[in-house]
């Protein structure tokens, strides 16, 4: 589309897809501060979680296949609605467990990658900055498109 040449009466064809995510719920259990003691989740997953002291970090593994659409995303724990105390910074972690493949630094962000190959991935909660705070985090997959 060439915005010099859109005229409102234009018509397009676009492609809507929904996905209904109806995610298991769970409760984080410590210790889970690394990749090799991650708690495992289901996709999708809604997990309660609490980071302790600004030093915590939370770990969950999910395994994926080949080309799916990983995300993970956070809220506040309290009312699973960004605002409040909610400070999260999310990671989404490689299979190795040491490579980070996609970051946020703001609350509530989307994290999103398509994996590049089956195996399990990590998903890292920490605070941004020397904070405590109850978390709601929601990790799921989709289909390539």
């Amino acid at each position: 589309l060439d915005a010099s040449t859109y005229v409102p009466s234009d018509i397009f064809d676009y492609v809507l897809r929904i996905y209904l995510v109806r995610p298991a719920a769970g409760v984080e259990s410590e210790a889970n501060d690394a990749p090799a003691t991650a708690d495992p989740v289901t996709d999708p997953a809604a997990v309660a979680g609490a980071l302790a002291t600004s030093a915590d970090v939370d770990y969950f593994r999910v395994v994926a296949p080949a080309g799916r659409r990983l995300f993970a995303r956070t809220a506040d724990g309290a009312t699973s609605v960004c605002g409040g105390t909610l400070d999260s910074a999310v990671w989404i972690v490689a299979p190795d467990g040491s490579t980070m493949l996609a970051s946020s630094s703001t609350a509530c962000e989307l994290v999103r990658i398509v994996t590049p190959a089956a195996g399990p991935y990590y998903v890292r909660v920490g605070a941004q900055a020397a904070t405590v705070f109850d978390y709601a985090l929601l990790v799921f997959t989709l289909p390539p498109r």
